[in-house]
């Protein structure tokens, strides 16, 4: 019985965790969305489609966060 309800407290521990990434991907998702990008895929290769009237500048880089990033300019 100690060995299911571990188990049981483990998985709804997963599952919820689980759930909150999910979570913030919608999020994220939703935000680029309203930010007008899309996401394309040729069937080989995949793009992130910026808003019409913004170009991508390359080079940025969030050491904190360890990711580099492109900035979206007029």
């Amino acid at each position: 019985i100690l060995a299911a309800s571990g188990a049981l407290w483990w998985t709804g521990q997963t599952v919820a965790e689980n759930f909150q990434i999910i979570e913030q991907q919608k999020a994220t998702m939703a935000r680029a969305q309203a930010l007008g990008m899309e996401f394309y895929s040729d069937g080989k290769d995949e793009y992130l489609l910026l808003p019409k009237g913004k170009k991508a500048s390359s080079g940025w880089n969030f050491k904190d966060l360890g990711r580099e990033a492109v900035k979206l300019e007029k």
